[in-house]
């Protein structure tokens, strides 16, 4: 985060759902995964998934480098690790206060890292397989949240 700041940025937050699912291009298929073009079908071969995201079937047992599955990027964006290896936190809260995380971990199953999937938590919970993504720029209801 302190990279984010020294570059200019005057806050940092945790994304919204909405912007996680845009940076992960998009849930019109909510089967498909990050690295999945937004046109094409969705990755079905357990092979290429096990080769492009650390979860449970991957065997790793933990949390791995970032950029440690290369074919990962996502589309349009090029982000890494949006599939697997933890849960993402985001801003968002359901009608309980529980948080939505997105994305798998290297607990989860493969079904878990595809776009469409989210964890709900309670914010004081804490477990290994969890982290988050912060944004450089926040709108406006981040200080809300």
């Amino acid at each position: 985060m302190a990279d984010l700041l020294e570059a200019g940025s005057s806050e940092v937050c945790l994304p919204t759902e909405e912007e996680w699912e845009r940076a992960a291009g998009g849930v019109a298929d909510k089967d498909r995964y990050p690295w999945d073009s937004m046109q094409g079908p969705a990755t079905r071969d357990e092979a290429a998934i096990l080769a492009r995201a650390n979860i449970r079937e991957s065997g790793v047992g933990g949390t791995s480098p970032v950029a440690m599955y290369p074919l990962v990027a996502s589309q349009p964006f090029g982000l890494m690790d949006l599939a697997g290896n933890v849960w993402e936190w985001t801003r968002d809260r359901d009608e309980d206060g529980w948080v939505w995380a997105r994305g798998g971990s290297w607990y989860d199953k493969a079904d878990s890292a595809r776009v469409g999937s989210r964890y709900d938590v309670h914010p004081g919970f804490h477990f290994p397989h969890l982290g988050f993504r912060v944004c450089a720029r926040c709108s406006p209801s981040a200080v809300d949240n």
